[in-house]
C-alpha cells in the first residue's frame, strides 16, 4: 500500500511541477525579433578609400631552375 501511495505522490508531483513550469507568468523571456537595418547612404560606406589596402601582388616568376632538381631526403613521399 505504501508503494502505491509513493508512486501516486511521485506521479502527481511530476504533473504539478510540469504544469507549474510551463507558464511564463512574469514574462521573463520576452520574444524579440532581430531587426535588420540598411547601411546609411554615406560616402564612407559607398566609396571607401583605397589607401588602407595592399597593392595587388605582381604575377610570380616561373622558376625553371627548380625543374629537375633532386628533392630533399631519401625521396619517400611524406618526408619520412
Amino acid at each position: 500500500m505504501r508503494d502505491a501511495l509513493r508512486a501516486l505522490g511521485l506521479f502527481l508531483g511530476i504533473i504539478v511541477l510540469s504544469l507549474g513550469c510551463a507558464k511564463d507568468k512574469y514574462n521573463m523571456r520576452p520574444e524579440s525579433k532581430e531587426l535588420y537595418t540598411d547601411v546609411p547612404n554615406e560616402s564612407r560606406y559607398n566609396d571607401p578609400d583605397k589607401a588602407g589596402y595592399r597593392k595587388p601582388l605582381a604575377p610570380g616568376k616561373e622558376e625553371k631552375a627548380a625543374i629537375g632538381r633532386p628533392t630533399a631526403g631519401n625521396g619517400n613521399p611524406g618526408g619520412f
